[in-house]
């Protein structure tokens, strides 16, 4: 294993992307794709008052470095279905100085589009109410070689994992129903969001 020195980069926004990917292609499962076809709301597959939890894998984008979190320190999943952004600090005009920090509201995030220009994609999906019938996001970072050997000692017996709760759900799942290190679920309020933990 080589040791990498100096200045790297963390793949942050191709991870973001796929989350919000992800959970469009398994929302689109759930209700179906205006009128080309029928959810599996409509076949009876997931019947109304189920929860349906959307799991997404990260470990294959982000090389050896292992963590769910992404900009906000708070997990990816949390901050691709809340629309929360970097924390960033408020300064005085007049001292410089701090004088409160937060997280910035990030509704989209930008990608390459076809013609060469940029693209937004959503990152609000809890806070859209076509997302209602999704209970929940399960982040995890599942290791091929962990699955298939605990006993490899560069590979941790337990798997990152986290699961982000849709406070607007129409069927909640319970906390701690699934297994996870974290649970987090969001605060709205008239005039801000917040990522709190269960």
């Amino acid at each position: 294993m080589s040791h990498q020195e100096g200045v790297w980069t963390y793949p942050h926004e191709a991870i973001a992307l796929r989350y919000t990917s992800a959970l469009k292609e398994k929302h689109q499962k759930l209700v179906g794709d205006r009128g080309k076809s029928a959810g599996y709301l409509a076949k009876g597959i997931v019947l109304p008052g189920e929860s349906y939890v959307v799991a997404i894998n990260q470990h294959l984008l982000q090389g050896a470095f292992r963590s769910l979190n992404g900009v906000s320190q708070a997990p990816v999943a949390g901050e691709v279905v809340y629309a929360i952004g970097p924390q960033q600090l408020h300064l005085s005009r007049s001292t410089g100085q701090a004088l409160h920090s937060d997280h910035a509201h990030r509704p989209s995030l930008s990608k390459a589009g076809q013609a060469g220009g940029r693209v937004g994609v959503p990152a609000d999906s809890f806070l859209n109410p076509a997302y209602d019938p999704v209970s929940a996001v399960w982040a995890l970072d599942l290791q091929e070689a962990a699955l298939l050997s605990s006993s490899a000692p560069h590979f941790p017996a337990a798997h990152l994992s986290a699961v982000i709760h849709n406070e607007r759900a129409t069927s909640r799942v319970l906390p701690h129903l699934l297994p996870a290190q974290e649970e987090w679920i969001g605060r709205t309020t008239a005039s801000s969001i917040e990522l709190c933990r269960l």
